[in-house]
């Protein structure tokens, strides 16, 4: 089968985590070159409030992040961007942040953290593994005209047959080494 042999892109993540020990205004969180301030009265872009308890705290940045609440100045920056690289999601006082773009290329974001009151995961987020093409099984067909000898639309579609039919993906294979 086809997906016995495909292996999807996995996003890289990172982890936020608040701690007990608050973080206080002039602490940064920085996400890949983007420098979140923590500040009592955010004004300025990237400014997070984040005085309160360390769910508070995580909910905030995490709001911020993807800048989820445009205008509101009681937990980000109204002039805060969505992060162009990751996503964030929030569980208790920790903050998943998640690669937008799947594949390793999302091993490279990086983290870093001033202050006491929160730690990352690491200086980058890791896990992300890019698609595995496996071909050993598998008979790439295309034919002269750019369809798959499956498919006679003609829409200039890459077949992938194995055993149980043709599978069209948006690839384009340089060559398989059998």
């Amino acid at each position: 089968m086809a997906s016995d042999v495909i292996t999807a892109a996995v996003a890289a993540t990172g982890t936020i985590t608040f701690i007990a020990a608050n973080p206080v205004a002039g602490d940064t969180i920085t996400v890949n070159g983007v420098v979140y301030t923590i500040a009592g009265n955010p004004s300025t872009s990237f400014d997070v409030d984040l005085i309160g308890a360390e769910a508070t705290e995580a909910a905030n940045f995490a709001a911020a992040v993807n800048a989820e609440v445009p205008g509101s100045a009681s937990t980000f920056s109204d002039r805060t961007k969505s992060n162009r690289y990751v996503r964030a999601s929030v569980s208790g006082a920790v903050v998943t942040l998640t690669a937008l773009v799947p594949g390793a290329v999302g091993n490279a974001i990086t983290l870093a953290e001033s202050g006491t009151g929160v730690t990352v995961s690491g200086a980058a987020l890791t896990g992300g593994l890019d698609v595995v093409i496996d071909p050993r099984g598998l008979n790439f067909v295309l034919n002269a005209r750019g369809t798959d000898s499956a498919d006679s639309s003609n829409r200039g579609d890459l077949g992938v047959e194995s055993s149980g039919g043709s599978t069209t993906f948006d690839v384009v294979v340089l060559g398989v080494r059998r």
